[in-house]
């Protein structure tokens, strides 16, 4: 008996705060629902820059290839600031930035422009979509996430988090800061 007394005191304090709640809202006193916080948007370097992945490595054009649509891939974990697969420049457009390869001239983009959770990133003949615009944003000590302009909620990320070399490059569903391999540092490139 004493246990659902227990029960029914507890159901009965919840009710009371909702039915609180509820007045406080009602006389208009409730409250304001916190805002989201949008991350701050980062400026790039100019010239030419190593995107480094939180990850580990750099992303790089697979191959070393000037091919259209070949994949983006988490390359070097080395510091070799010559090896030119690996450099891109940050180009600005209408508030957010196309990432251009140095060796094939091509932007990096969704594969298709696709939206969903894994979807590979690719370089492309740069052109005017979305799939290829990119926000840089903060994510705190001197990270950053790259976020594509035409899918909602990802980032470009190492394929499950993948630390290896040649692990894919994709969209990955993105909260907050973003998760370790969702987190980028840019490094010179020489």
């Amino acid at each position: 008996m004493f246990r659902h007394t227990r029960r029914l005191a507890t159901v009965l304090t919840g009710l009371t705060g909702l039915a609180a709640a509820a007045a406080a809202a009602a006389a208009g006193t409730a409250p304001a629902a916190a805002a989201p916080v949008a991350a701050a948007a980062v400026t790039p370097p100019a010239g030419y820059t190593q995107i480094a992945s939180g990850a580990g490595g750099r992303l790089e054009v697979a191959m070393a290839s000037a091919a259209v649509r070949q994949p983006i891939v988490q390359g070097r974990t080395t510091g070799d600031t010559a090896y030119r697969p690996s450099h891109w420049a940050f180009s600005p457009l209408d508030g957010h930035h196309r990432i251009v390869n140095r060796v094939s001239g091509l932007c990096l983009e969704a594969l298709s422009g696709g939206t969903t959770a894994h979807t590979p990133l690719v370089q492309n003949t740069c052109g005017g979509g979305f799939a290829q615009q990119w926000t840089v944003t903060d994510a705190g000590s001197g990270y950053v996430t790259l976020r594509p302009r035409h899918a909602t909620g990802k980032a470009a990320g190492a394929f499950y988090g993948f630390t290896y070399p040649g692990a894919p490059v994709v969209l990955d569903a993105v909260t907050g800061a973003g998760l370790n391999h969702q987190q980028f540092r840019f490094l010179p490139a020489s």
